[in-house]
């Protein structure tokens, strides 16, 4: 049963076509999903409150790895933001600004999202 319901939550996330957040308890398995079943063009990983980390493992600023969210969402493309409960509210209404273009996948654990004030 279990793994019936894995290849049906791949289908679903290889079939995103809109902006999507996917949070759930910490240590679940939503990274290692979204990994495997999205072909997305940019990742990143929201490090702490100034740097982030990139699908290459380099460590940098969140503003230099959101500019490279921003160009990928532009150009219809995919990004992923995983950790998206540690990004600063101050960066959510930017964030916000740049849809509908291409597709934003958010992944993080439901505490943090739900203790978070909404953009």
């Amino acid at each position: 049963m279990r793994l019936d319901l894995r290849r049906r939550e791949e289908k679903k996330i290889a079939s995103i076509k809109n902006w999507t957040l996917i949070y759930g308890r910490r240590k679940t398995g939503k990274t290692t999903l979204v990994k495997s079943a999205l072909k997305y063009d940019t990742y990143i990983i929201i490090g702490d409150v100034n740097n982030a980390i990139t699908q290459s493992d380099e460590i940098v600023r969140i503003e230099k790895a959101l500019e490279e969210v921003k160009r990928t969402l532009k150009n219809g493309g995919i990004a992923v933001i995983d950790e998206f409960q540690r990004l600063p509210e101050i960066y959510w209404s930017l964030i916000a600004s740049w849809a509908p273009s291409g597709i934003l996948v958010a992944i993080g654990s439901s505490y943090g999202i739900l203790t978070s004030s909404p953009p």
